[in-house]
């Protein structure tokens, strides 16, 4: 029985798991996930009964896949949306003034460049 209902929690996290990147279309995150969060808080609170009744080591291991990524899943959504925010500039504006040191280390200027057609890739990292 406790076995049955740690393997009916992990089947439930990891379904609503599932089903939620399931529903996220063109880099867009659902803005409900409500029901989300309750399959995941059902299935991580089964899992925990499952452990509770019959604390053995495949149910409590259970428990920790379980509440484990359950766990990180509920943190990520509270970081859904895109960090795209209040955009500054839009493609065909005019750039914002900017000064920032180049892959050289020196300093760049973004008035030197005015007038003409510049595209500005930006990233992350120091290679």
């Amino acid at each position: 029985m406790s076995l049955s209902l740690s393997i009916v929690g992990m089947v439930l996290t990891y379904s609503a798991i599932g089903w939620y990147l399931h529903t996220i279309v063109g880099e867009r995150a659902p803005v409900e996930v409500g029901p989300f969060r309750a399959v995941l808080l059902l299935g991580i609170g089964v899992s925990a009964v499952g452990a509770w009744l019959g604390p053995t080591l495949t149910t409590i291991a259970l428990l920790a896949a379980t509440a484990g990524m359950g766990t990180f899943i509920l943190w990520l959504l509270t970081y859904r949306e895109l960090p795209d925010g209040e955009l500054i500039a839009a493609v065909g504006a005019p750039m914002p003034p900017m000064v920032a040191m180049d892959h050289t280390g020196s300093e760049f200027d973004l008035a030197d460049l005015v007038g003409q057609r510049v595209l500005f890739k930006f990233f992350r990292g120091s290679w």
